[in-house]
């Protein structure tokens, strides 16, 4: 039998601004996403945005798009991944977000909504069970999992926002279209 330990965010500045959200309720959910998706991507090792930004992404999404079936998709896109020898939070993020989105009317948003819900799933998860308590916002587990599905419901919406590449850009226009989500995320796009 396996075991797992959670990894929490790395002692920065960074993480600290992102963490007040779970202890302090006068921090909106947009702030709240904010400082999560600044810190992710600016920490020591381990940048969410390079990871989602990875070709290899955008792959799996052109497979899982050319699949009949919900099954074929999963099946598709994880054969995908072993092909390419490597593993990486990305691509596990990517699988999910592959058995969410298919059967979508607009696949391609519907996976990218997806991904970065479950990245935001996966950054918040790291932290907010040590802020569970009366000193924290959360003050039980269920308020704490309604903080979660708040935060990532939001993360989902603003990443909605940025249109994804055509399918027959996907790979080409992948890692830009990710740092546009990401600069979304983070309330530091350029002003046109």
């Amino acid at each position: 039998m396996g075991t797992s330990k959670s990894q929490p965010s790395p002692r920065t500045p960074n993480w600290r601004a992102a963490q007040l959200a779970y202890a302090d309720p006068s921090v909106t959910i947009e702030r709240a996403v904010q400082e999560i998706w600044r810190a992710a991507g600016n920490q020591p090792s381990g940048d969410l945005t390079q990871l989602l930004g990875e070709p290899a992404i955008a792959e799996c999404l052109a497979v899982a798009t050319a699949a009949r079936d919900r099954e074929g998709a999963v099946d598709a896109v994880s054969r995908h991944i072993a092909a390419l020898g490597k593993a990486s939070l990305g691509l596990v993020i990517a699988q999910r977000a592959v058995t969410q989105s298919y059967g979508k009317p607009d696949p391609v948003a519907a996976f990218t909504s997806s991904l970065f819900g479950e990245a935001g799933n996966y950054l918040v998860s790291r932290d907010l069970p040590g802020f569970v308590g009366p000193e924290g916002r959360a003050k039980t587990p269920r308020e704490a999992i309604a903080l979660k599905a708040e935060i990532r419901d939001r993360v989902t919406e603003r990443a909605a926002e940025i249109k994804p590449p055509r399918r027959a850009a996907l790979v080409d226009d992948w890692s830009d279209y990710v740092a546009k989500v990401v600069d979304h995320l983070r309330g530091t796009e350029k002003r046109r």
